[in-house]
């Protein structure tokens, strides 16, 4: 027997934008209740495991799709170390990031550069002197992936149960939706 908690009108690629945006976009929401409010969300795609079938999925589903023990952070980060975390991060085409971020980056011909040109955050570029509060995982605000600037900043708050058990009630409270959407790309690759 399946425990049905939630569904798709189509099937999900963990490596298409619009699942990783979804998962974003809930950290983003649940990062805003555990501390009152958050400037942006990040999330790293190697923590999207496995694909959502199209139609109902279940609660193993979710599971499997974020099977690792990550609590959802929230930290308090200077912005220099913020767009260090950018620069990392366009090594790799990109991570997550929540629907109110945008980024331009580049890359050299070889890939071993890249560069996080322009980050808007609310349609603003990021001051290096300003502190952000993020949502992520414990994992990343670690230094995982590399994201070694998220390490600076300061916690603030963090989820009592693990990402997959937070999902699960995030898609419990929010019955009625679907999970899907926004499948628009939130990194632009610009050409030289």
């Amino acid at each position: 027997m399946h425990l049905w908690v939630g569904e798709s009108p189509k099937a999900l690629d963990a490596e298409e934008p619009e699942l990783l945006n979804y998962f974003t976009d809930f950290i983003f929401e649940t990062g805003k209740k555990l501390a009152g409010g958050v400037d942006l969300a990040i999330a790293n795609k190697g923590g999207l495991r496995t694909n959502l079938p199209a139609g109902k999925f279940s609660k193993g589903h979710i599971i499997n799709m974020v099977p690792f023990a990550n609590y959802i952070n929230v930290i308090d980060v200077k912005g220099s170390d913020l767009l260090d975390v950018f620069d990392v991060m366009a090594m790799t085409d990109g991570n997550g990031v929540s629907r109110n971020v945008a980024v331009k980056y580049s890359k050299d011909d070889d890939g071993d550069e890249a560069e996080a040109e322009e980050v808007l955050v609310n349609g603003r570029r990021i001051d290096p002197d300003k502190t952000y509060r993020v949502a992520t995982i414990d994992y990343l605000a670690k230094g995982g992936d590399y994201m070694t600037g998220l390490t600076h900043g300061k916690l603030v708050a963090a989820s009592k149960v693990p990402v997959y058990d937070s999902l699960l009630e995030y898609l419990d409270t929010n019955k009625g939706r679907t999970i899907g959407g926004d499948a628009r790309p939130r990194w632009t690759l610009v050409e030289d």
